[in-house]
């Protein structure tokens, strides 16, 4: 039974060692090193706040380029659609017709001569 005592008064002192010295570790932290900390986590939440701003304006800028891409490929897809119309040839002896003026061999042309 002594023993057991004598082992629990060790194990209290240990403990009320311990407290101590945390307490004076505690204790014995410079202001200097406080202020040090506080001002790094400033800087830190800054720059994240910065940062984040910075990818947001990419993310916009992103978005915008994407978007001028949907209309440029978007045009592209109507240009070769009127190319392929162009080609076909319906369109060509339209074109010939109306804009060259051009007939068919052996076709008559009538001219409303009241237009002018």
């Amino acid at each position: 039974m002594a023993a057991n005592t004598k082992d629990n008064q060790k194990k209290d002192n240990q403990k009320k060692d311990r407290q101590k010295t945390g307490n004076s570790i505690k204790a014995r932290v410079n202001p200097i090193w406080r202020a040090l900390f506080i001002l790094l986590i400033i800087y830190l939440s800054y720059n994240l706040v910065s940062q984040q701003q910075l990818i947001d304006n990419k993310n916009n800028e992103l978005a915008d380029v994407e978007a001028k891409i949907a209309a440029q490929i978007k045009l592209s897809e109507e240009m070769q659609q009127e190319k392929s119309n162009l080609m076909s040839d319906e369109s060509l002896e339209r074109i010939a017709r109306e804009k060259l003026g051009m007939v068919k061999p052996g076709e008559r042309v009538f001219v409303d001569m009241n237009l002018q």
